[in-house]
């Protein structure tokens, strides 16, 4: 499924408040939206986030791991050092290291692996989705299988107790009296823009969002907290860049940013839908005869298959 920049659903929320404003039944408009699962966790996440500055999935911290109850998913946590320096690599073999650690990992779609920077602090973190008990044993080979592939390139010590909560923080319940008093403001707000019709939509989102509470915590304290922003998109997909151009831009990311995290995960339909897309573009262009817009989408995605086919690059999700 393609990822929906969240711009366009903040762009849908103001539409419909515009509009709302100026016809005030025309809010009833955000229910019908709230069907579109998406969407509807966008928006309550958002509407959490505003009384819960530390909002985050509901998460169960064990001794050596930490569970994502909302999302379903393991995550284990490994402090590491890269045994190579990326200075003292040329362009082709920074390249051609990485994509044989990503080729090596074999990522599935849900499995992931990300590398984390902050300050002069290194981690990786495996991650899995677990969707019954029953996986257990299978998560257990899968993590010593890549912990062994890590060890060929960095020096990993899995992080448990106290350093997992120093750089996690504490997981807690979400407090309902505040929920209740940011609940209440947002309803007088609505009385107050959209009269009976706002009370109506804001009703519906109350039940929605007190139904989902349980599905969040609030995080106090953790050295992951200074990682409040994310890259939704790049253009730089479309792009065709040298080894010398990717180990330059890695390099500068890595001097500029002092905190952050690259999180990779498999993307085995890349390939069928970079293709499918140059051959649907190339139909528009020369059957319908629509160059005017097919002939960029063309040069675009034709960049991107290049890359799959004549690169032999991986592709992944970030």
């Amino acid at each position: 499924m393609v990822k929906i920049d969240p711009r366009i659903y903040l762009a849908i929320l103001i539409g419909i408040a515009l509009m709302g404003i100026a016809y005030k039944p025309l809010i009833l408009l955000l229910l019908p939206a709230l069907i579109y699962r998406d969407f509807r966790e966008w928006l309550i996440e958002s509407l959490l986030s505003l009384a819960y500055p530390n909002l985050a999935p509901k998460l169960v911290m064990g001794g050596d791991y930490v569970f994502d109850a909302k999302n379903g998913i393991m995550h284990v946590f490994y402090r590491a050092e890269p045994m190579l320096d990326i200075s003292r690599l040329t362009g082709a073999q920074y390249v051609g290291l990485f994509d044989e650690l990503i080729r090596r990992l074999n990522l599935g779609v849900n499995e992931a692996v990300a590398f984390i920077r902050l300050g002069s602090d290194r981690f990786i973190r495996l991650s899995r989705v677990i969707k019954s008990e029953g996986e257990l044993p299978d998560l257990n080979n899968w993590l010593i299988a890549r912990e062994s592939l890590l060890r060929q390139y960095f020096i990993i010590k899995p992080l448990s107790g106290e350093d997992l909560r120093r750089l996690i923080g504490f997981p807690t319940a979400l407090s309902k009296s505040r929920l209740i008093i940011a609940l209440a403001i947002l309803t007088l707000a609505s009385y107050i823009l959209f009269r009976v019709y706002g009370l109506i939509t804001i009703a519906v989102l109350t039940a929605i969002t007190v139904k989902e509470l349980s599905n969040y915590s609030v995080i106090k304290g953790g050295q992951l907290g200074v990682l409040k922003n994310r890259l939704v998109a790049s253009n730089k997909v479309f792009t065709m860049p040298s080894d010398d151009d990717v180990r330059a831009i890695a390099s500068a990311v890595a001097n500029y940013l002092q905190n952050y995290m690259l999180v990779v995960s498999g993307n085995p339909e890349f390939r069928a839908l970079a293709s499918s897309r140059v051959a649907r573009e190339y139909e528009r262009l020369v059957v319908q005869e629509r160059g005017g817009k097919a002939l960029p989408a063309v040069s675009r995605w034709r960049v991107v298959l290049d890359r799959i086919t004549q690169n032999a690059e991986e592709p992944i999700k970030r």
